[in-house]
């Protein structure tokens, strides 16, 4: 039974440079026992804390290897690249784009990375150095790659608005609603808009979670998807650049 689970479904996002980590932390209910903002040594302690998590983190966990350059790997590819092309990505972010779905491109060499990428290494070597294992070993302490974006559009069925605008936010939100998490729903957002509160800078902006948070949450909930229901999620890429997981619309 779920309610027996001990773990947590740890969903961490770093986009935000200069601003403290976001994280959605659920337990085998799908409901949050833990959510908010944290400094990356309050993160890694709250990691460091857990006995038993499944940890999603929205970012690559290495740089880039060289699968694409293996001609054993790109035979094997559905559809294969052609000779010469999608050489300097990774393999998931070459699956992803052939679904469809948008992709963050990752350098060999960390020094050419973004600094919010290469905190996400750092906090991948931390959590090695715990005795987490990654996907898809079957310890108790476990992490995984996550694309937002990517897991978004994939559950939307299409390109979502971009996740800085208003409308993003809501959509994802909607999105999060629609497949069971506990959030506000963002139409009640809608429905207390009126012209003196929009005149006067009073709208109820707390209800629409924040682009970060909502990339946690969905970090979270596909952590917890690949435990509970499996064929609901994809997992692409290779082991030696980290294995990157997909939740999947229902059927």
């Amino acid at each position: 039974m779920a309610s027996q689970d001990p773990s947590l479904y740890i969903g961490i996002d770093m986009l935000a440079n200069h601003r403290p980590f976001s994280y959605v932390a659920l337990g085998a209910d799908g409901r949050p026992v833990a959510m908010g903002q944290g400094r990356q040594g309050e993160v890694m302690a709250y990691l460091a804390g857990q006995r038993a998590a499944r940890v999603g983190i929205n970012g690559p966990l290495h740089p880039r290897g060289d699968t694409m350059t293996r001609d054993d790997v790109r035979r094997e590819l559905v559809p294969a690249p052609a000779v010469g092309e999608w050489v300097d990505v990774r393999q998931c972010e070459y699956e992803l784009s052939m679904r469809g779905l948008r992709a963050t491109r990752t350098e060999a060499n960390p020094a050419d990375c973004p600094p919010w990428m290469r905190r996400g290494f750092g906090i991948v070597a931390f959590l090695d150095r715990l005795g987490y294992e990654p996907y898809p070993a079957e310890g108790s302490l476990q992490y995984a790659e996550v694309q937002a974006d990517a897991s978004f559009g994939s559950l939307l069925g299409r390109a979502p608005y971009e996740a800085s605008t208003l409308e993003g936010r809501m959509q994802r939100q909607f999105i999060l609603r629609q497949q069971g998490m506990p959030i506000h729903d963002p139409m009640d957002f809608l429905e207390e808009i009126t012209p003196y509160k929009l005149l006067n800078g009073l709208l109820p902006m707390e209800q629409i979670c924040t682009q970060y948070a909502l990339n946690a949450w969905v970090a979270a909930y596909t952590v917890w998807l690949a435990h509970y229901k499996p064929r609901r999620v994809a997992c692409l890429g290779a082991p030696e650049e980290g294995l990157l997981l997909l939740p999947l619309r229902e059927d």
